[in-house]
């Protein structure tokens, strides 16, 4: 059941709110360093409190590791799942309906995003995490309704990770849009 339009109208005012927040952390973190930038800097320069940056992000790491659209992507590639989709339908479904400002939203800040995981032991092992929690999600969606071993459903969500990975590194290396690059991975994947 979609939700109610006062409800989305909330869900989309939060989105719109945590990306303002994550633009402007990753901003600081790209001018400043990120261990030279505290929450409470990047609260103050967004204009929120620090509880309410903590409460929408939880930990500093994931103002770079966890981009304020992943929470609905993930669960479009749930729902996908949960209606029977199999892991790399899912994932190519998803692809092709995020929405073109969600994306936007990723690609402006999404290279900086890698730079800083790339460059500090902590956001790797943080990404490192969000990557493992995904998994887990998605192979407890399809327990019970994908009929094949754990093994097999875990080396499918693997195989999506790794091809979304790949993605990823194609777009910042400017091989195309981010959408493209993505598209272009999973028809690989499902090439194999």
């Amino acid at each position: 059941m979609p939700p109610s339009p006062i409800r989305a109208a909330r869900e989309r005012q939060r989105t719109e709110v945590m990306r303002a927040i994550a633009e402007v952390a990753i901003r600081l973190f790209g001018e400043r360093g990120f261990d030279e930038v505290t929450i409470e800097t990047v609260a103050r320069e967004a204009g929120v409190s620090p509880a309410t940056l903590y409460r929408r992000f939880g930990t500093k790491e994931n103002l770079v590791c966890w981009a304020p659209d992943e929470q609905d992507a993930l669960a479009g590639l749930l729902e996908r799942l949960h209606d029977g989709a199999g892991v790399v339908q899912a994932a190519t479904d998803l692809v092709e309906t995020f929405p073109d400002d969600a994306v936007d939203a990723v690609e402006s800040t999404g290279r900086l995003r890698l730079e800083l995981i790339a460059a500090h032991p902590q956001l790797g092992a943080a990404a490192h995490a969000k990557a493992a929690g995904f998994t887990t999600e998605v192979l407890a969606a399809t327990e019970g309704r994908d009929q094949r071993s754990r093994l097999e459903r875990e080396t499918e969500v693997a195989c999506v990770v790794a091809a979304m990975d790949a993605g990823t590194a194609a777009w910042a290396r400017g091989d195309g849009t981010l959408r493209t690059c993505m598209r272009t991975a999973l028809a690989t994947l499902r090439a194999c």
